[in-house]
């Protein structure tokens, strides 16, 4: 499984070819910042991720492919693979050490019922296709900053919430840097260090 695990980040690095990491730039970066203008239809990132029920925080990788297929990997201090958090469209599968959970779509993750392309959308910020997945998405001013909160319900029951904070433009898109999905005691916590928009993920690297 390790193995595995490590020649998919090395095909990983391959697929992007010469292309660049770009840092994030916060929407208030400076006159010179270009416009977002689009979403990300897919991103490689190197990020920190922190997973509150099991309190694991590590240096990740994290590739997203729109429409619902996502892969974090999260690195232990000696470089060892530590979690997989990883969905193939039908599938979710979060793998811890010795733990493997195959989760169906009618299973909670988190607490919160999640199907890979609801991540998928939480991972890009896409806000448009989270609202036409029945969220409600409110954007407020926090100590001048732009905060961003994506909440779904069922029955009165809050499924998750989530919160986007310091967008900015990265690469012409509008991503946001810092991502909290949170229900009860679960939470899942996404800052992205450098990202590359839109490389060329070919669906194997996804495969469960």
């Amino acid at each position: 499984m390790l193995r595995r695990l490590l020649l998919l980040v090395v095909a990983a690095a391959l697929v992007g070819g010469c292309a660049s990491l770009t840092p994030c730039r916060r929407a208030d970066g400076g006159a010179d910042s270009p416009p977002a203008v689009r979403r990300a239809s897919a991103l490689r990132a190197e990020a920190v991720v922190t997973i509150g029920r099991d309190g694991l925080r590590g240096r990740a990788l994290v590739l997203v492919k729109a429409p619902s297929l996502f892969r974090i990997e999260v690195y232990g201090p000696f470089d060892q693979v530590a979690a997989v958090l990883a969905g193939d469209g039908p599938r979710l599968v979060y793998y811890r050490g010795g733990d493997r959970r195959s989760l169906s779509l009618d299973t909670p993750l988190f607490s919160g019922r999640f199907s890979p392309m609801e991540l998928t959308g939480l991972l890009l910020g896409d806000t448009a296709a989270l609202e036409r997945m029945g969220a409600e998405v409110r954007t407020r001013d926090e100590e001048g900053a732009a905060v961003t909160e994506v909440v779904k319900t069922s029955g009165g029951v809050t499924l998750y919430r989530a919160r986007f904070a310091e967008t900015g433009d990265t690469s012409g898109v509008e991503l946001p840097r810092a991502i909290t999905i949170t229900n009860g005691r679960d939470s899942l916590a996404i800052r992205y260090l450098t990202v590359e928009v839109d490389p060329l993920l070919d669906d194997d690297l996804f495969a469960l």
